[in-house]
């Protein structure tokens, strides 16, 4: 109560403007709660006092919240293991998530399961949660092959920081050409480089006869070069 009179105060707001909740991971015994006077309201696992001194200080009880997914990154605190473990596997699926907080609660669920493991002097601070879930990140990353770690990504996400001859790499010509218009395909390239490893006939057969013909007329020879060739 004094540190919420003294943080309202600092930052001049209202009584009404501030709530402050107690959360319990552990499940408090009748007598504790009747010493206090708290009493359940009409929410699973939310107490609140008829005692004035303590009346401005609600109540969570983590193992008693209801299964909602909005209370699910509370109740990963939760003292009884099957509450714990359902309010883990609520927010794996909750797909908005940002990478730092699926590697924060996968970093938690690791040292929530071994929690016997880790000697009691260990300080376990958000930083080493985060280190924890990262490093697991990365050891499920390399047990992964190929296809199932870009499984479910969308094709722009695929490619994403990779230049334009390490997306095709490995294609062979004709997937790389797949979908391209003909206009398309020789954009950007020389004439000569157009035509390369095409057949003569197969070349012939993209010009109409007034494009050879012109073509011919330009390249014929003119009467000053055959002499010139016969002397």
């Amino acid at each position: 109560m004094a540190y919420e009179y003294f943080y309202r105060t600092a930052r001049r707001l209202k009584a009404r403007d501030i709530k402050i909740w107690l959360i319990s991971s552990k499940t408090p015994r009748r007598d504790r709660l009747d010493a206090w006077g708290y009493v359940e309201t009409e929410w699973p696992g939310v107490y609140q006092s008829r005692f004035v001194l303590v009346n401005r200080v609600g109540l969570l009880v983590l193992n008693q919240l209801s299964a909602e997914s909005h209370n699910a990154f509370v109740k990963v605190f939760a003292s009884r293991q099957v509450e714990k473990e359902s309010a883990f596997r609520q927010t794996g699926h909750i797909n908005e998530l940002e990478p730092p907080a699926h590697s924060f609660l996968r970093g938690l669920r690791e040292i929530a399961e071994v929690e016997e493991d880790y000697p009691m002097t260990l300080v376990i601070t958000p930083e080493f949660v985060m280190r924890r879930g990262e490093e697991l990140t990365r050891a499920l990353l390399e047990m992964l092959t190929a296809e199932e770690r870009v499984a479910g990504l969308k094709l722009e996400e695929r490619v994403a920081g990779l230049k334009p001859e390490e997306w095709v790499a490995g294609l062979k010509p004709e997937e790389r050409v797949a979908g391209l218009k003909p206009e398309e395909r020789v954009a950007g390239l020389k004439p000569e480089e157009r035509i390369t490893g095409i057949e003569t006939d197969e070349l012939l057969s993209l010009l109409s006869f007034a494009e050879i013909e012109a073509y011919l007329e330009r390249h014929r020879p003119q009467p000053d070069e055959t002499e010139s060739t016969g002397n």
